[in-house]
């Protein structure tokens, strides 16, 4: 007997490419896969549903927009590591990953290549990033330090994410981590709230840390 749900032809490339998306970034809306996708946000609908109905994406969270994700059956597709059983990120981690994907598309705009690198890519550069740390190259080498603020950061945990000394597991990396002042060449911080933006600005100007702090729209009103 066929399971239900399960693929009965060959994905198109706008599918394909989905999938691919949510397997290296976990967690999107459409108006960022219709960019990477390089496709009208209608054809990005249309895909969705139809990936959805084969049940190799799911919606993360009831919001508008939605934020998509792979299934235990789309991961086993694209072989990327799953959450076992039922364990299922929270709403923070889902809200923070798709305002990272923001903040990637903005940079990738002023910086042609610009890219994240994966949590498994950094544990092998030395580096164990925490929630809303993020870190990039883009086509020229330059290496960045993102932190994504939707979570009402306090402003002197951007001294913290600079100088703290990181510990990544032993088997990526045996010796003692590093610090992203010795390895970063610039220094980014997005903040969903106005109000924090300024703090966040009056706490750098207290210091000499080499950060630029930026507004980013929230996608979801209440932020």
């Amino acid at each position: 007997m066929k399971r239900p749900g399960l693929p009965k032809r060959a994905l198109n490339a706008t599918e394909n490419c989905i999938l691919n998306i949510l397997a290296q970034k976990q967690f999107a809306v459409p108006a960022q896969l219709a960019v990477w996708c390089g496709v009208r946000q209608q054809n990005i609908s249309v895909a969705l549903g139809a990936l959805d109905s084969m049940r190799l994406i799911e919606t993360g969270a009831i919001t508008k927009p939605a934020v998509w994700r792979l299934t235990h059956a789309g991961g086993a597709r694209m072989r990327v590591p799953m959450p076992s059983g039922r364990r299922h990120s929270s709403w923070s981690v889902m809200q923070n990953a798709v305002h990272r994907n923001v903040a990637e598309i903005l940079l990738a705009k002023d910086h042609p290549g610009f890219h994240f690198l994966t949590r498994h890519q950094l544990y092998k550069k030395g580096f164990n990033p925490s929630h809303g740390e993020y870190a990039g190259v883009d086509e020229k080498g330059t290496t960045w330090l993102v932190l994504i603020d939707d979570y009402m950061m306090e402003s002197k945990r951007i001294a913290h994410h600079w100088t703290r000394i990181h510990r990544p597991p032993r088997k990526y990396w045996p010796d003692v981590g590093r610090q992203w002042l010795n390895i970063a060449n610039r220094y980014t911080v997005y903040t969903t709230s106005t109000e924090h933006q300024e703090r966040h600005i009056d706490f750098v100007n207290t210091t000499a840390l080499p950060v630029d702090v930026h507004y980013l729209k929230p996608l979801w009103r209440g932020i």
